[in-house]
């Protein structure tokens, strides 16, 4: 750790754990009629909405 970083407790790895846990929703992927795809700073989010778009799960 550099300057005013702060390493989580396990106490606060385990929080963070239960909610993305919470939020994996673990849907199968099938095709539908429209697609949104919504992040923010995360790149991941637009490669796998074009990853879907590619394998012809919604079209433009």
């Amino acid at each position: 750790m550099t300057g005013n970083q702060r390493a989580l407790t396990e106490g606060q790895r385990r929080q963070a754990k239960l909610i993305w846990d919470y939020h994996q929703m673990r849907h199968q992927v099938k095709p539908c009629d429209v697609a949104i795809g919504l992040g923010s700073h995360d790149l991941g989010v637009p490669a796998f909405c074009a990853r879907l778009y590619r394998a012809g799960l919604f079209q433009s």
